[in-house]
């Protein structure tokens, strides 16, 4: 997890990371909800299980799904992300006070 926000120009390092490496990536999508505004602007709810395989017998994130939000906006036709964000589905278990 991240303490700031990832910005384009490094937001694509898992990518990379995947590919140096020769890791195997599998994903299943689960979309949650879609909310338009107008005819132009969308935000997407959706949860997300990714795996990867290292390739030396060993794997990971097995079982624990992500929760994302994108906003989408066309723009000359085309759709684009403008924002996001992905967090852990578990409950954040507040201390008692």
């Amino acid at each position: 997890m991240r303490a700031t926000p990832a910005r384009k120009g490094n937001i694509g390092k898992w990518v990379r990371d995947i590919r140096e490496n020769d890791w195997n990536l599998t994903y299943h999508l689960k979309p949650l909800d879609i909310q338009a505004f107008g005819d132009d602007t969308v935000v997407v709810h959706y949860a997300a299980e990714y795996v990867y395989d290292y390739g030396d017998g060993t794997r990971s994130g097995a079982g624990l799904w992500r929760k994302f939000t994108h906003t989408w906006m066309k723009s000359d036709g085309r759709w684009q992300i403008i924002g996001g964000m992905c967090a852990a589905q578990e409950p954040v278990k507040a201390p008692r006070v």
